[in-house]
C-alpha cells in the first residue's frame, strides 16, 4: 500500500511541533502535532489532544529492542545484534527477521491505534548503516519499512520515516511525513528534500546551535525544533 490509507490524516506541513519521549508531558502546549511515547502515553491524554485539534504520533522502535520494554521477553536471541552504543539497554534487530518481528511490531502499532494515536514514529529503521552484527543493507530496511507501513495502514494510521535519509528514493511514495535529528548539524538536509517537495511534513530536531542560527537555516517546507537530548520537553520553537 502506498501512502496514508482512505480515511486516514497526516500531519499538516509547517504544522508546530512537540516531540517529547521523557518526563512530564505538558498537553496543553500551543502545537499542532505532539510525538510521543506509545507506552508511556495514557489513552486518555492522547484522546484529549485530539479532541482539541492536535495531532498525535505515536513512538516506538522498530530496528531495536529496548530492555525496558514489556515486551522484551518477546525477542529471541537470534534476532538481537550489537548494542546501540549511544542509548544503553537497546540493542539492533536482524531486521530480515520478519517472521519474527512482525507479530511483535504488530500488536505495538495495534495498541498506538487503540490509544487513539494518528501515526507512527517507527524508529531505528536506519540499523543498516550502524554496527548491528547482521550486515544489514539498504534493500533490507526498505523491505521492512514497507511491511511495517502495511501494518501501520492496516490500522488506519499514518507513517513516518525517521531518520534513515540514504532510501528516501525508495520510499518518498510510501510514507506520510519524516522526523529527522540534526539534519542541519550533520549536513543532511538534502536527503529529506523529496519528502517536502512532495508535500509531506518534515520534523527536524536540533541538538546543538543556537536558536536563531536553526531557524534561519531550515530548508523550504521543514519545521525545524531545538531540543535537548533526551528529549524530555526542553523545546524550542521557530516562530
Amino acid at each position: 500500500m502506498e501512502g496514508a490509507p482512505p480515511g486516514a490524516t497526516v500531519p499538516p506541513p509547517g504544522a508546530r511541533f512537540h516531540i517529547q519521549y521523557e518526563g512530564a508531558v505538558d498537553f496543553g502546549l500551543p502545537v499542532d502535532v505532539y510525538d510521543l511515547d506509545g507506552d508511556d502515553t495514557a489513552e486518555t491524554d492522547v484522546r484529549g489532544l485530539r479532541d482539541r485539534g492536535v495531532y498525535p504520533i505515536c513512538y516506538l522502535s522498530i530496528g531495536t529492542v529496548e530492555d525496558w520494554r514489556a515486551d522484551a521477553p518477546d525477542f529471541p536471541a537470534e534476532v538481537i545484534g550489537e548494542p546501540y552504543e549511544e542509548w544503553p539497554g537497546e540493542r539492533w534487530l536482524d531486521i530480515r527477521r520478519h517472521e519474527v518481528l512482525l507479530p511483535i511490531m504488530s500488536r505495538r502499532i495495534e495498541n498506538c491505534a487503540d490509544k487513539g494515536f494518528l501515526a507512527i514514529d517507527p524508529d531505528s529503521i536506519d540499523v543498516f548503516s550502524n554496527d548491528s552484527g547482521f550486515g544489514l543493507t539498504e534493500e533490507d530496511a526498505v523491505a521492512y519499512m514497507r511491511a511495517i507501513a502495511d501494518i501501520a495502514h492496516e490500522h488506519g494510521l499514518a507513517i513516518g520515516l525517521k531518520n534513515a535519509g540514504e532510501i528516501v528514493p525508495e520510499v518518498v511514495d510510501l510514507v506520510d511525513f519524516a522526523v529527522l535529528e540534526q539534519c542541519l548539524d550533520l549536513g543532511e538536509c538534502d536527503w529529506y528534500a523529496p519528502v517536502a517537495e512532495a508535500g509531506k511534513a518534515v520534523f527536524d530536531i536540533e541538538y546543538v546551535g543556537r536558536l536563531a542560527d536553526v531557524c534561519a537555516a531550515a530548508p523550504a517546507g521543514f519545521t525545524i525544533v531545538r531540543s535537548d537530548l533526551p528529549l524530555s520537553g526542553a523545546i524550542e520553537r521557530c516562530a
